[in-house]
């Protein structure tokens, strides 16, 4: 599995507009769900977390998640993944990197 940067952005977006405080809770029944898989979501929540976007997460079960605190560098990241251009650029870049196999 490789990152999938638009997963990465509909994360932090939806972790940015939900005012729940210092914690996320995605279970089953959640919006990022409908677009991705429980696999995919955190994975890329893992990645977020090891690049320093968020404070941390907890996988329980596969299929629901905590998600704790949106750093300022995640902010700072989402803040250009919103602009399409950039997130284009960040694909195209992305795709030239990862070997393919």
């Amino acid at each position: 599995m490789s990152m999938n940067l638009e997963c990465v952005r509909d994360l932090l977006v939806t972790m940015d507009k939900e005012d729940m405080g210092d914690k996320w809770i995605f279970t089953k029944d959640s919006p990022l769900l409908e677009k991705y898989s429980a696999k995919e979501v955190i994975y890329n929540t893992k990645l977020c977390n090891q690049v320093g976007y968020i404070n941390g997460f907890k996988s329980y079960f596969g299929s629901c998640m905590e998600v704790f605190g949106l750093t300022e560098r995640g902010r700072a990241f989402l803040e250009k993944l919103k602009d399409d251009a950039h997130l284009n650029r960040l694909s195209e870049l992305d795709q030239k990197l990862t070997p393919s196999g």
